[in-house]
């Protein structure tokens, strides 16, 4: 597979973003080939020690979310949990919760979130304006508007953004720590208003 220069230059601006939440995102099953060395940029030679998944680049794998972003052009948008809580109190952004019934069943939704499984996310989007706030008791986005879509741990939610960044909600961010993130957070905030009680 010949990678273009564009799509090589894309795969740089998504990988060392990735790289800075030292996120596993793509690895190499034996030392990287000239091939490589040409194809991708340089960040691959020194994170190409874990598990192979994905697409094939040369010797490379890449992750397949990162691999259709690159092709697409879509963007690499994230927050983290400040952002989430700031976006809960406000109405012009709508979060996804994308995880599965059973895992919302266990642990509840995020907090200001609406519920969509991520198979079921792009669908759900080409809703009428009509059906989609019956059904949710939100407005639909409209194209420009900001989404943020959250798992449990941000992977599944990365895919998500990148599907709907392909119909055209292109304003669209993944909570990278996903519901895992926010639990943390949560328990820590619950710790330290525990101790003042105490105080």
């Amino acid at each position: 597979m010949v990678v273009n220069k564009l799509i090589s230059f894309r795969l740089g601006i998504i990988l060392n973003s990735e790289l800075r939440q030292s996120k596993k995102v793509f690895v190499s099953i034996k030392p990287l080939s000239a091939k490589c060395y040409h194809t991708l940029p340089k960040v691959l030679h020194q994170h190409s020690h874990v598990t192979p998944i994905g697409n094939r680049v040369g010797n490379c794998f890449l992750a397949p979310n990162i691999l259709s972003r690159a092709m697409s052009g879509s963007k690499s948008l994230s927050v983290n949990y400040d952002d989430v809580v700031k976006a809960q109190g406000d109405k012009d952004i709508l979060i996804i919760d994308v995880r599965e019934v059973s895992e919302i069943q266990e642990t509840g939704q995020l907090p200001g979130s609406i519920h969509i499984p991520m198979n079921d996310v792009v669908n759900e989007l080409n809703l009428s304006k009509e059906n989609f706030k019956n059904k949710y008791s939100r407005e639909k986005p409209a194209l420009a508007d900001k989404i943020i879509v959250s798992c449990k741990s941000g992977r599944r939610s990365a895919w998500v953004q990148s599907e709907i960044q392909k119909i055209g909600y292109s304003n669209s961010y993944n909570y990278d720590g996903g519901w895992l993130d926010w639990e943390k957070h949560q328990k820590a905030l619950n710790a330290i208003n525990a101790r003042k009680r105490v105080l």
